[in-house]
């Protein structure tokens, strides 16, 4: 067996590991690991994203890359004039190509190359998303420096190859997730410039930015939670020069469980001009969360009007009645429901996808 069919079948074991419970702590580790042994990279950034906006959320795993280019890179991603964007790639039969092959070997073309990874020594880069069905739950960047060869055909083949096994371990880990009561930081506020520079923030905010990166908030060598705020920070950034748009949140849980949302906006001065960008950081609302699971736990449309329906107090005969469905056919819903999030009960159900905090599972 060649190397490059032996490390694709490699990753794919290491996601389909992580893809059943009990929930492992290192996913990206191993796949970076499993990786390695045959598409050599020299530098990495791995991301969990939230399905709904694309932004980076958590596990993430960063290897060998300055903090500091951080905002530049997460601009270019939001520059309509810049190529093999995760957004593109997301909407792409294509889920994994290279720099080098998405400009004709031409680099200069991309502002990422020209700014952030030509400024870190950088030559090409592979990018992929991890996609399941239409969704994205995930994104990596391996870089090479000048001594490496570009990325290959083959190279990105295992990534796309590899990508939907990938993406149903990340998944899986947000399906997991059970409602447990625990202490979280409160609503957090910080401002930037309009070139990402933190500017000011809150008691709330620093206590916020303490549980995403731990011990190291604040550090000069930050880790993949602040890349997450960078990320927001700059979309918010590009909404405001009107560069890009949707809302600017990601959906993030923190080291130790507790589900945040990061929303971010821009503003104006009274003449015209680009003023700051809010940073807002609370505890996610139920709702919030509830998308996440039902995304995760791969409902049905019908499933998750019928589960809307129970959170509203509705009997099975009531849902009929309102759905227009028999009472067997709902049972039979709520049993298949039951059977995907690993419930027994309506009040489960309910405490599961609508309860105050979600966590992880215990294995």
């Amino acid at each position: 067996m060649s190397v490059v069919p032996a490390v694709q079948d490699a990753v794919i074991r290491v996601a389909d590991a992580y893809a059943r419970p009990p929930e492992r702590p290192d996913l990206f580790g191993e796949l970076s690991t499993a990786l390695q042994q045959g598409v050599p990279f020299d530098a990495s950034a791995w991301f969990a994203t939230d399905p709904h906006s694309l932004l980076p959320s958590a596990p993430g795993r960063v290897e060998n890359l300055p903090a500091s280019g951080w905002t530049s890179y997460w601009e270019a991603e939001f520059n309509d004039q810049d190529v093999l964007l995760f957004r593109d790639l997301a909407h792409s039969r294509v889920t994994a190509d290279s720099l080098l092959r998405a400009t004709d070997r031409n680099p200069e073309r991309s502002p990422r190359y020209r700014g952030a990874l030509t400024v870190a020594g950088f030559s090409d880069e592979l990018r992929a998303v991890f996609r399941a069905g239409s969704v994205v739950w995930g994104v990596v960047s391996l870089l090479r420096g000048s001594s490496q060869p570009a990325f290959s055909p083959a190279d990105c083949a295992v990534l796309q190859t590899a990508g939907p096994s990938i993406a149903a371990a990340l998944r899986a880990q947000v399906a997991w997730t059970r409602p447990v009561s625990l202490h979280s930081p409160g609503l957090g506020t910080a401002l930037f410039s309009p070139t990402g520079g933190l500017v000011a923030l809150d008691a709330g905010a620093t206590a916020w930015f303490h549980e995403i990166e731990g011990s190291h908030a604040g550090a000069p060598e930050r880790r993949t939670g602040m890349a997450t705020v960078d990320a927001v920070v700059a979309h918010a950034n590009a909404v405001g020069n009107e560069r890009a748009r949707g809302p600017s949140f990601t959906r993030l849980r923190t080291q130790w469980g507790c589900w945040s949302v990061l929303s971010a906006s821009p503003s104006r001065t009274p003449q015209g001009e680009r003023g700051l960008t809010s940073l807002v950081i609370d505890r996610a609302r139920p709702s919030q969360v509830a998308e996440l699971l039902i995304e995760a736990n791969c409902l049905t449309a019908r499933e998750r009007h019928i589960v809307q329906e129970i959170a509203h107090g509705y009997s099975n005969d009531e849902i009929g009645r309102r759905l227009g469905l028999s009472p067997n056919t709902v049972r039979d819903h709520l049993s298949s429901v039951f059977d995907k999030v690993r419930v027994t009960t309506r009040g489960e159900l309910v405490a599961l996808l609508f309860s105050e905090r979600v966590f992880p599972s215990s294995p």
